[in-house]
């Protein structure tokens, strides 16, 4: 975890020797994780209990959890939700090129996989703003300020101490989402169940970096995303575009070119060389599918919040699917 290494080493020699900073690293992921799903959902429903109750949700995701024990620098999702935050409040507050000039460092100083994440939130948004405004030497100075930031970072950080093809792995292809990922409770085949309601679906292996189980409360939150989607035209227009953009790209880069539905392929095609080796970077590609993950619980919990026209009723009905949430992963 570099960015609390680098930290610790100043102050190294006033520590004991058996220190360690685990438990500080998961205080800081549950209680952003917490603050940044609250700021989203406040930001769409001016409501501070329902936020407050709704951010839970956030903490009893599965794929939160279940980083915890195997990737503790994966456990910080919550860059993704500050990212997410940032584009959907559209605050002018924090200037963008300012904002990515420190996110996208302090992303790469958490984990790599974060950055093709953000730069795939980022540069929707910006395409959008593009098509609206047409304001090109802006947009390049938005594109070009953080990048310049991030390669100062990364070379500082030592990024460039291997070659680009030593970065390369294998994989694209394997640890991939399953179309069936979102009611699957379990990693792979035989391993443990996080739901008492739900079975296991037969998946490969190499599935479970696409592990995407959204609990029982989380399934019930997408169908009203649906109904919502269905019965009314979202009031937010200026979100489609990118949201459409983010789901697109997200969803081919977890699936990959080898599309299993449990564990059937049901379309496999072959991509040319360049291709294979620039995506065997993020050769782990199924964990792309949390930032759709965590749009659709976030969409949900609004879904609720304006289908009902008496509040009350909405705090209520969001109590007791986060309950649900909470008994389905109880054991």
């Amino acid at each position: 975890m570099p960015i609390l290494s680098f930290f610790i080493k100043l102050i190294a020699k006033f520590l004991p020797s058996n220190f360690q900073f685990i438990g500080i690293w998961f205080v800081i992921c549950f209680t952003l994780q917490l603050f940044f799903s609250y700021l989203i959902i406040k930001h769409f429903t001016r409501e501070n209990l329902y936020s407050f109750i709704s951010s839970f949700f956030f903490i009893l995701c599965p794929i939160f959890l279940y980083r915890i024990p195997i990737h503790i620098t994966l456990v910080a999702q919550w860059i993704i939700l500050l990212c997410i935050y940032y584009e959907l409040a559209n605050t002018h507050l924090i200037k963008k090129e300012t904002f990515y000039s420190f996110i996208f460092p302090l992303s790469i100083l958490i984990h790599f996989y974060f950055l093709p994440m953000l730069m795939i939130i980022k540069y929707s948004f910006l395409l959008k703003d593009y098509f609206n405004y047409r304001k090109i030497k802006n947009n390049l100075r938005i594109i070009l300020v953080p990048l310049a930031s991030l390669l100062i970072v990364a070379y500082i950080s030592g990024y460039f101490e291997i070659s680009a093809f030593d970065a390369m792995g294998l994989g694209y292809g394997f640890y991939s989402f399953n179309l069936a990922g979102f009611i699957d409770p379990q990693t792979a085949n035989d391993t443990f169940n996080w739901s008492i309601f739900f079975k296991d679906i037969k998946n490969t292996s190499g599935q479970s970096e696409g592990f995407s189980y959204l609990g029982f409360g989380g399934i019930i939150l997408f169908i009203f995303f649906l109904i919502n989607f269905f019965r009314n035209k979202p009031s937010t227009k200026h979100l489609k575009l990118p949201i459409a953009i983010i789901f697109l790209i997200c969803f081919v880069l977890s699936i990959s070119n080898r599309i299993y539905l449990g564990n059937d392929i049901i379309l496999e095609y072959e991509l040319p060389k360049s291709i294979y080796g620039l995506l065997s970077i993020i050769r782990a590609s199924g964990r792309f599918i949390w930032i759709l993950y965590y749009l659709i619980i976030i969409f949900g919990i609004i879904s609720i919040f304006q289908l009902f026209i008496n509040k009350n009723n909405s705090l209520i009905i969001i109590t007791c699917i986060l309950a649900i949430q909470l008994i389905d992963l109880s054991h």
